[in-house]
């Protein structure tokens, strides 16, 4: 095993580089105006983009893996929510639109921006002390029996309900989304408790990502096994046409694979990242296509009318939130403690608790005017509106910043395979609550599971060096 007790650098974010961002946020907050919503939306993009852009040159300064930072995916997730896709002609929608509320709702994405920069400086250390956790070798034999445990218990609520015929998983795959026979209903009964160990398939692709960086320790029958269960895994999260599913798997594979790539590798990782990253620009085009008619019915011809049949679409968060900075406090008062309180009694199952809470009792939903079979967003931004207004958003960034500055404690190339597994499953906590408050909790499940095993695996490992050590010498070999 590795050397404990000893200190070894973490990666962070640079000083001068979140000042520079911050400046460029307040300066292009000030020269926001005007009536024309387009230009509006687009300078707002823009300057943002350009801001983050501006803190990526001095992250690098410390090297590439320095960009690798949960933090940074959490601005990055953002920004593609709320505002990347104005980087593109939005005509079309945009004279659909209200324009009350926009410049406004503009202010509290900048704030939130500004939040997560400032957060991840207040728990951030340039150097961190080695633990067995991160630091302990673990066998390749052992990764792949936790792969094969996890594709089994993550896909088992998916063949309880199709009686493990897989020709009727495969059909039920291509059906439009929410149509599957394991689609969790609102009030989850006892089968949610089953349904929740789906969230291990979110340990995969991050695991396949050290394996690919790492091939040579892996035997090859056990590299075509997990390399099968890791494209079965990316279908499935493209077929069901939820793009933030996609997008974590895809997220989480490439940071696995980063931060185990060998040094001198420049080419495989600009490779690699290039790849994925074009991947995920392109899937999550073509999956609004098919997301409410079905991967089968793509197949075959039909073609879901997009948003926008002209331009780059993602979901139109900026409106959304707008609506709700129109609601609130307007017509309703702010929620409170409300939203935090479901989002961290979320994971309980409502086998074990019958009273847990049913919902919010204003739901985005009902302030957009949509449908009962329709779901909206609004980042964690309009959550966090909802809750508190302008502060509930300051202090709601200022949380996930702070505790992504945290977690970038545990970044380190000295990390074991297993210690950069943990690392990099965190990311899909730190992606997909850039979407909804919601889902932070629930999302921590992966990481904690690894976690965990991990403390397992470390504690049966060092019983047995012990065991070994204490064992009395052969006096014919000394």
């Amino acid at each position: 095993m590795k050397e404990y007790g000893v200190t070894q650098e973490a990666v962070r974010p640079s000083a001068w580089g979140s000042l520079f961002f911050l400046g460029i946020l307040f300066f292009t907050w000030s020269r926001l105006e005007g009536g024309d919503l387009v230009a509006l939306c687009s300078s707002a993009a823009w300057g943002a983009g350009g801001g983050i852009a501006v803190t990526f040159i001095f992250d690098f300064q410390r090297g590439w893996r320095n960009l690798v930072r949960a933090d940074i995916a959490a601005i990055l997730a953002l920004y593609f929510l709320t505002l990347f896709e104005f980087l593109f002609p939005q005509q079309e929608i945009l004279e659909l639109v209200d324009r009350s509320h926009i410049h406004e709702s503009l202010g509290y994405i900048f704030l939130a921006f500004a939040g997560l920069t400032i957060g991840r400086h207040l728990t951030s250390r340039e150097q961190i002390e080695r633990t067995p956790l991160f630091s302990a070798t673990v066998k390749p034999s052992l990764l792949t029996g936790l792969f094969i445990g996890c594709f089994i218990l993550g896909y088992l609520h998916m063949a309880v309900a199709v009686d493990f015929d897989f020709m009727t998983w495969w059909e039920a795959i291509l059906q439009p989304r929410f149509f599957q026979p394991w689609t969790r209903g609102r009030l989850g009964d006892w089968k949610a408790i089953l349904t929740e160990l789906g969230m291990l398939l979110y340990l995969l692709p991050p695991l396949m990502g050290v394996v690919l960086a790492r091939i040579d320790k892996y035997q090859f029958g056990s590299l075509i096994l997990m390399g099968l269960g890791t494209g079965i895994t990316f279908f499935y999260g493209y077929s069901s046409g939820t793009r933030h599913i996609f997008c974590t798997y895809l997220v989480t594979f490439v940071i696995g694979y980063l931060f185990a790539v060998k040094r001198g590798e420049e080419k495989r990782i600009f490779l690699v990242a290039g790849l994925s990253f074009a991947l995920l620009f392109v899937a999550s085009q073509q999956m609004l296509h098919f997301r409410e008619i079905g991967l089968g019915a793509y197949w075959q011809g039909e073609l879901e009318e997009a948003p926008s049949s002209q331009s780059v679409y993602v979901d139109m968060n900026l409106f959304t939130l707008a609506q709700v900075g129109g609601y609130f406090p307007k017509v309703h008062d702010y929620l409170g403690w409300e939203i935090p309180y479901l989002a961290l009694v979320r994971p309980i199952p409502r086998a074990l608790w019958s009273g847990k809470p049913l919902g919010m009792s204003v739901t985005m939903e009902q302030v957009v005017g949509a449908g009962e079979d329709y779901t909206v967003a609004a980042s964690f931004v309009g959550e966090a509106y909802m809750s508190g207004g302008w502060f509930g958003v300051l202090f709601s960034s200022l949380f996930f910043g702070s505790l992504m500055g945290w977690w970038n404690r545990f970044g380190s190339e000295e990390n074991s395979d297993w210690g950069i597994l943990i690392y990099a499953s965190g990311f899909f906590a730190a992606v997909i609550s850039m979407r909804s408050l919601f889902v932070f909790t629930t999302a921590l499940l992966p990481t904690v599971t690894a976690i965990f095993i991990g403390y397992q695996l470390t504690d049966l490992i060092r019983s047995r060096m012990i065991r070994k050590s204490s064992l009395p010498r052969d006096k014919s070999t000394e």
